[in-house]
């Protein structure tokens, strides 16, 4: 449940978005390791075994 008035909805609004980037970018960095970098399918895998929003 939240409340807000129509200047704050905004906000509210995108950070289901907000919170699917940050998951998928602390995935990317915790698969990266020194100069690898993890692939773009690696980290939309390891979010399906998470059952995250993609």
């Amino acid at each position: 449940m939240i409340s807000s008035d129509s200047m704050g909805l905004g906000s509210v609004r995108v950070m289901g978005t907000a919170f699917a980037t940050g998951q998928a970018a602390g995935i990317a960095a915790a698969l990266s390791t020194g100069e690898n970098r993890a692939s773009l399918s690696m980290v939309q895998n390891e979010l399906r075994k998470l059952k995250a929003l993609i």
